[in-house]
């Protein structure tokens, strides 16, 4: 018999029952569990998106945040009240380590054309296929683009200052924006060389989906963020291999002029060993447990 569960405060795209969404919890135990009205539920699974589970106290929970604890006000309450978490902290005994970035692949035929446009449905995260250096900057015509909308991180704004001095960025979203109006991140991605791939912070294990939407698009992430562990370090720039600023940006116009060069990087795997199964088998014990 299946395990009756609820999903609730969550954006709306990572809820299971929404057409063309997204959700890897979901998609980790729906051999084990039913989607169940509240009121049948055993386990309610939830976000910080709202405040549903509040009228559920006497239920067990599992408390799914995308964001490093504290971003929410009621993070620190969620949290207590659970009996798991999934976050992006090192597992542990009530912690199960789910990054955000599980949402945002789309290898399997999961892409969802809404979301991501004009993207491949073949892609293979293991064994991509080899880019040939002749064509590898057909479609791509602009240096790099920034979709930014948190003014916050000091590291993400110098270098965006350092690139748009040199005239090599294209900056989209709210923040720093040089565009004169909101770009679609998923309609521009794959007419650029390089996607800015800097996280909010440096949190251990914040590792969001900004890697995975640069790969998904074939370009060459440019990363900043805290030791990262999950991705190929060969299919991306890394600001921390880095001296400066101007040494990365140096690297990024060498690589631009030397196509060979760039077709390697982009035709290393996203990983060199899979997390997702580690992950996967970790979510379900967590729910057994509870069950």
């Amino acid at each position: 018999m299946k395990i009756p569960v609820y999903f609730c405060d969550f954006w709306k795209w990572n809820l299971p029952d929404t057409p063309g969404g997204r959700c890897f919890i979901w998609d980790c135990i729906s051999d084990l569990c039913e989607l169940a009205d509240p009121q049948r539920a055993e386990i309610i699974i939830h976000g910080n998106y709202g405040q549903e589970v509040r009228h559920w106290p006497k239920k067990k929970k599992i408390y799914h945040t995308q964001e490093p604890y504290g971003k929410y006000p009621l993070d620190a309450g969620l949290r207590t009240e659970a009996d798991i978490c999934f976050s992006y902290d090192p597992d542990g005994p009530r912690n199960v380590r789910v990054p955000n970035w599980l949402n945002y692949l789309v290898d399997g035929g999961r892409a969802a054309e809404s979301v991501f446009p004009d993207i491949s449905p073949e892609l293979d995260y293991m064994r991509p296929a080899a880019v040939a250096p002749a064509g590898v900057f057909r479609d791509r015509a602009g240096f790099c683009l920034a979709m930014v909308s948190n003014p916050a991180c000091r590291p993400r704004n110098a270098i965006m200052d350092a690139l748009a001095e040199r005239n090599l960025l294209a900056s989209g979203g709210a923040w720093m924006n040089n565009q004169g109006k909101r770009l679609h991140k998923y309609r521009e991605a794959g007419r650029y060389k390089y996607i800015l791939a800097y996280e909010n912070c440096r949190q251990p294990g914040y590792v969001t989906e900004k890697i995975v939407d640069a790969v998904n698009y074939g370009g060459i992430p440019v990363w900043w963020g805290a030791l990262q562990t999950d991705f190929n370090p060969a299919r991306m720039l890394d600001r921390s291999r880095f001296p400066d600023d101007a040494a990365l940006i140096a690297r990024m116009e060498y690589l631009a002029d030397h196509p060979a060069e760039y077709a390697r990087i982009v035709s290393e795997p996203l990983f060199r060993e899979d997390p997702r199964p580690l992950i996967r088998a970790r979510i379900r014990a967590a729910v057994l447990q509870l069950s």
